[in-house]
């Protein structure tokens, strides 16, 4: 028997995308940087099941506020199946949900959305008042 030819394209792997956890680590440091580590933004990630038992990833942007015993703070969860787009966005402090997020464009827009709205920074003032 010879050998099977390569059926494999040859730019695999390839593609040029900036996974969402990746926006979300970089959207910390940048807080970070802000709040100069009074309050601390990160990133948790793990594996749950979705209403059909299915596995999905779930990030959560989360500020910790270090001086009242690492009290958290959930921003936003950002769900998605192994394939990053589309994907789910809940706005935490608002209980807003926004599906099928079909693109990074997308999700950077609605990003701002969470980050730029009156309740969220009302959250992070409230808490940073208590430090």
């Amino acid at each position: 028997m010879g050998k099977i030819d390569n059926l494999w394209p040859s730019d695999i792997g390839g593609a040029k995308i900036t996974p969402p956890k990746n926006i979300l680590f970089q959207q910390a440091e940048y807080f970070n940087e802000m709040m100069k580590m009074t309050l601390v933004a990160g990133v948790s990630t793990v594996q749950a099941p979705d209403h059909q038992n299915r596995n999905c990833i779930v990030h959560e942007f989360i500020i910790k506020a270090p001086t009242l015993g690492n009290y958290n703070l959930v921003i936003c969860r950002l769900i998605h199946y192994f394939n990053l787009y589309p994907l789910n966005v809940y706005n935490a402090i608002e209980d807003v949900s926004y599906s099928d997020i079909p693109n990074e464009e997308v999700l950077l827009k609605t990003l701002k959305r969470i980050f730029n709205s009156e309740k969220v920074i009302y959250a992070i003032a409230s808490l940073k008042a208590q430090l």
